[in-house]
């Protein structure tokens, strides 16, 4: 009789301990091995970052990798920005890259503010220390309601979009219309 009761409660532990390690991984965390270096997946991944109490932006993905030397790797990237306590733009792309306090996005980047801008280029940063959006690349910036586009290559710009630096700027009307 006791053979069988110590049977029964190494099974329920043993189908407990199962349990708990199912549910310890979930769809959020899974420890990959070797096989690309990262040293945790991350489905679903949010992070939030602030600076003297203020939310600055919101970096959410559907996969995030993190590495030994502090960096994130992240496909389908969502990210909110926020002044005083609101979101004032969107940024969306295939990937970001989160390291030591940087952010990068990369791959058909798309920059919507809540009043109607639109900024797209194929990579950019988020200049932590002057709460700037910095580019390099090409950049297109178009606004509801206005059928002008302004381009270049090269952009520093807030989160609103309000107050944008492109270096060799192009101003273009509706199709059809002469450059400025």
């Amino acid at each position: 009789m006791h053979g069988k009761a110590g049977n029964k409660r190494r099974g329920i532990w043993l189908l407990a301990a199962l349990l708990a390690a199912g549910c310890g991984r979930g769809e959020n965390t899974d420890t990959v091995g070797a096989g690309d270096g990262a040293s945790q997946v991350t489905r679903n991944f949010t992070t939030t970052a602030s600076d003297s109490g203020q939310v600055r932006y919101v970096f959410h993905a559907r996969i995030a990798r993190a590495y030994d030397d502090d960096e994130t790797r992240a496909e389908q990237v969502r990210v909110e920005f926020y002044d005083a306590g609101r979101v004032v733009s969107v940024l969306t792309a295939r990937e970001g890259f989160l390291e030591g306090g940087r952010m990068t996005a990369k791959g058909d980047v798309v920059v919507e503010t809540t009043d109607g801008a639109r900024l797209e280029t194929q990579s950019l940063y988020w200049d932590r220390e002057n709460q700037k959006i910095r580019s390099e690349e090409l950049v297109r910036i178009t606004r509801r309601d206005d059928p002008e586009v302004l381009t270049g290559r090269g952009l520093t710009t807030d989160p609103n979009l309000d107050l944008v630096d492109i270096q060799n700027p192009s101003l273009t009307g509706p199709v059809g219309a002469e450059p400025r």
